[in-house]
């Protein structure tokens, strides 16, 4: 016998601890490994008509149960995951069916007043998706003159539409549930 069948062929127990499922993983793999090397060991040395011994019997019940635990492990992981994933997903979608909401209550005040009528008060869920007032430190940095001059046209004082005006970096931002996002953008 080998590993852990000869562990517990032995008499020995288990801690008593419980497992972290990877450890778990691997202890049944190597249950399973050792239950085909037994199984493969006695394949073909005794005839056919005859009855398996015990050991072989033991072997491949342990073989059975292995393969079912791992399966089981293997599920439990996987629901592990989804969970997690759902959890995760489920604050986004959340947050995604409030700005919709709030679309669509932004779309009735603009009907409103664009039909005469004076303007509602802003919904709880619009006061929350609003953006707060910048700071100094949200405000963008002017560019040099000089930087502007090169990227005008001359006769319009139009932005110039070539490659070199496309580097200079413009700052963006965007604000969104308590987060801020800023990016250059080419």
């Amino acid at each position: 016998m080998t590993g852990i069948t000869h562990y517990i062929s032995e008499g020995n127990e288990f801690p008593s601890a419980p497992m972290d499922s990877a450890t778990e993983v691997l202890v049944v793999s190597l249950i399973i490994v050792d239950a085909e090397v037994i199984l493969a060991a006695k394949t073909g040395k005794a005839r056919g008509d005859l009855l398996i011994s015990d050991d072989e019997l033991a072997a491949q019940e342990q073989l059975n149960d292995g393969k079912a635990r791992l399966a089981f492990l293997q599920d439990c992981a996987l629901a592990c995951s989804l969970d997690r994933a759902l959890r995760l997903d489920g604050d986004l979608l959340q947050t995604l069916c409030n700005i919709d909401q709030a679309e669509h209550e932004d779309h009735a005040a603009a009907v409103a007043l664009s039909e005469g009528q004076p303007l509602p008060a802003p919904t709880p869920l619009q006061r929350s998706l609003e953006l707060p007032t910048p700071s100094v430190s949200d405000q963008v940095e002017p560019q040099s003159e000089e930087v502007l001059a090169t990227n005008l046209n001359p006769v319009t004082s139009e932005p110039l539409n070539t490659p070199s005006s496309k580097f200079v970096p413009q700052r963006a931002s965007m604000h969104h549930a308590g987060i801020t996002i800023a990016t250059d953008v080419l």
